[in-house]
């Protein structure tokens, strides 16, 4: 799997991956500090917005830190809730657990360059065995699932998987008003075609109409997957039998509009460089 379909997020992950290299191990480094950082980083490449289409919170990006003593920070359930916006205290690189998500726009394609991704920096074999079982989850979806499902048959296929792995995984949507395993990445030049292509800042008109524009992978929902050009798979886990563990968000983009699976994996790029993968 490789990231060939989505240029934009790859980027997004580099300034990422950057960012946190740069600062890791340093003395009061913050949240706030790590999003504004990672948003300039982002910024600096010429195809790439400033901010992102989901906001709140500000610029349409997150950062959360946490410790394996307290997880509360990692189980927010949107990032558009105020007591989850980034903060300004100090992390603890001892042991952290980091969540990282993104959602600035490729001005090229017009596609939305989301990213997200957890990972965590200590030692504990059970956590770090924790993390390889949710990405093992992701994978063992996309070489059970076809080109050819409905976004219904998609949603019950990964909640098995996760289930048979002593996991949940579902994401709320304030949009859509209930649960679900991801979302299409609509073209903002299919929804808005006498848009400017080299404006740097994303208005909150086009970011409210890509919002609403959404299709969501949910139970109820019964869309072809083929038909809908780029789409993400972006579970939550959590051990529901173990609240001690922290929650881990993957995000992965997916495109089976050629009838074969695609698959943009950067996600997986900072883990695996920690060797959780």
């Amino acid at each position: 799997m490789v990231d060939i379909i989505n240029p934009g997020r790859l980027k997004v992950s580099d300034a990422l991956t950057k960012v946190v290299s740069h600062y890791f191990g340093k003395n009061n480094i913050s949240e706030a500090l790590l999003k504004q950082s990672w948003i300039e980083e982002i910024a600096s490449y010429p195809n790439l917005t400033e901010n992102g289409w989901y906001n709140p919170p500000h610029l349409g990006a997150a950062i959360l830190a946490c410790n394996s003593n307290d997880v509360t920070r990692s189980h927010f359930k949107s990032f558009r809730d105020s007591q989850f916006f980034s903060n300004n205290q100090a992390i603890n690189w001892k042991d952290l657990i980091l969540v990282a998500y993104a959602s600035n726009v490729d001005n090229e394609s017009g596609v939305p360059a989301d990213f997200a991704t957890t990972a965590y920096f200590g030692e504990s074999p059970k956590i770090r065995a924790y993390f390889r079982k949710c990405f093992n989850v992701c994978n063992e979806f996309f070489s059970n699932f076809e080109a050819n499902s409905t976004s219904g048959q998609a949603y019950l296929l990964i909640d098995r998987i996760a289930s048979e792995n002593g996991l949940e995984g579902k994401t709320w949507s304030s949009t859509d008003n209930d649960y679900n395993f991801g979302h299409t990445l609509p073209s903002l030049y299919d929804l808005m075609p006498d848009l400017n292509n080299t404006s740097k800042e994303l208005s909150d008109i086009s970011a409210q109409k890509m919002r609403k524009s959404r299709q969501f992978l949910s139970g109820s929902s019964d869309w072809n997957l083929s038909d809908s050009g780029q789409f993400t798979i972006d579970p939550q886990f959590i051990v529901p039998s173990d609240i001690s563990m922290p929650k881990v968000m993957i995000h992965y983009v997916v495109d089976a509009s050629s009838k074969k699976i695609k698959v943009c994996n950067s996600c997986e790029h900072l883990p695996r460089m920690l060797g959780l993968l």
